[in-house]
């Protein structure tokens, strides 16, 4: 009897095995509940990392916009800004000449601040919509109108996140750029 490919694929893994179909079924259906509970504990812990990731990623774009929209305004209005940058271009060729790195990290540094402020305000406002989220009679469309506004505000930052960061990719290329040509032209 010629046995077909797919017979003989069963009968290698069986001899590999050496447990019948109902007997690993019967060992998989075994398990305890300690495992089972380790399973959800491991589900919930790498969801809860996730998340905070996500909360993270969401709070540094926060202070990332919100503190050049500050800036612009204060500008705009005469006020003595709060915050002075020096130019992108200039930027870029006193951090080509920084051999050790100072500049990056006082700029890590600088992120670092200006993230753990965007935190602090975010908290503040987390604990006043909160706080109004409970006290104050809502129904139910209000809430789902609430949640579809803090997801279209989430959509707003991330595209202003993206404008600036291709903003920030082009300033620089046009730098490199520049650098090269008086470098080719000097040299």
């Amino acid at each position: 009897m010629i046995a077909s490919p797919s017979r003989q694929l069963y009968l290698d893994l069986l001899v590999k095995s050496e447990k019948t179909p109902l007997e690993e079924s019967q060992s998989a259906s075994s398990m305890s509940f300690s495992d089972v509970i380790k399973g959800v504990k491991n589900y919930i812990l790498y969801s809860l990392i996730v998340l905070l990731y996500f909360i993270g990623l969401v709070i540094g774009r926060i202070g990332s916009i919100f503190s050049d929209v500050i800036c612009w305004c204060s500008r705009k209005l005469g006020w003595k800004s709060f915050l002075n940058f020096a130019s992108y271009s200039n930027y870029i060729k006193v951090e080509s000449k920084d051999d050790k790195g100072r500049i990056r990290n006082l700029v890590m540094i600088s992120n670092m601040y200006r993230t753990f402020a965007s935190l602090s305000f975010c908290l503040i406002c987390t604990i006043v919509f909160d706080v109004m989220w409970h006290s104050v009679s809502i129904n139910d469309n209000c809430r789902i109108l609430a949640i579809i506004i803090f997801l279209s505000f989430l959509v707003i930052l991330f595209a202003f996140s993206y404008r600036k960061q291709a903003t920030y990719i082009t300033k620089r290329i046009f730098a490199v750029l520049e650098n090269e040509g008086r470098e080719s032209r000097n040299g």
